[in-house]
């Protein structure tokens, strides 16, 4: 089947250096779909100031500074943010991915030449950033994001297991959908912690709340779900080593 996900609205955010080779590889893919919409310079402290002639890189237009991507992002829309930044730069790269995530905007890492020579591309890349469609050999399934807007929208939502790996995902995605309360249950506090925080600073305008409980205690989440009143659970609590568990 084609492929019907939508092309994203994408931003190169860079130095002088390394945006015109971040513009030319993105056009120059053979899986090239993204409309490029500009680009977004990003200096250090000790960074040259922008000057009229560098008002373009490889024909796409410099959008303006890292400081005035709010303003950017209000006008033009990107759903996804290149970044392009070598391994030196890491807090750059931390201060620009935070902008971002404020912004709700993706963000990808372009790998630097510099950086795969001395062995330092993969130091700028979380694990959350690694693309799975080059793991498992096969292009993603869009998500239908009409569905999940019935589910979840203006609803109060559970979601058991949030500290998990499906049940965290599950978390963020509920989030981008705007529930009146996004309540996320787990029995490990660090999980728990952990995805409380990331939403808190993701979705500020998300009621989010946290409820350490283990749901193996029956009576307790008889009474909790009778407390909370959630309009639709998303149950992802579960053991993750299934052999070692059955054992015992």
């Amino acid at each position: 089947m084609p492929d019907t996900a939508p092309a994203p609205d994408v931003i190169i955010i860079g130095t002088h250096q390394t945006l015109p080779a971040a513009v030319g590889q993105l056009v120059a893919s053979p899986a090239h779909r993204a409309r490029l919409i500009g680009c977004v310079l990003a200096r250090d402290a000790a960074a040259e100031p922008v000057h009229e002639r560098d008002a373009w890189s490889s024909g796409a237009r410099i959008l303006g500074e890292l400081e005035a991507l709010p303003a950017i992002a209000a006008k033009r829309a990107p759903t996804l943010a290149l970044i392009a930044l070598p391994a030196a730069m890491s807090a750059l790269i931390d201060q620009v991915r935070a902008r971002c995530r404020r912004l709700d905007i993706d963000v990808r890492m372009l790998p630097m030449i510099d950086d795969i020579i001395a062995g330092q591309a993969a130091a700028t890349r979380s694990a959350s950033e690694i693309d799975p469609a080059i793991l498992v050999g096969r292009a993603p399934r869009p998500i239908d994001e009409a569905l999940i807007r019935r589910a979840v929208s203006a609803r109060r939502v559970l979601i058991t297991g949030a500290g998990g790996s499906i049940g965290s995902e599950l978390a963020r995605l509920c989030a981008r959908f705007r529930p009146t309360e996004l309540v996320l249950m787990d029995r490990s506090d660090n999980a728990l912690f952990e995805i409380d925080r990331e939403l808190r600073e993701r979705a500020e305008d998300v009621p989010v709340r946290t409820i350490l409980h283990d749901v193996v205690d029956a009576p307790l989440t008889r009474k909790r779900l009778t407390d909370l009143r959630p309009q639709v659970i998303f149950h992802a609590a579960a053991h993750k080593h299934v052999p070692l568990m059955e054992e015992h």
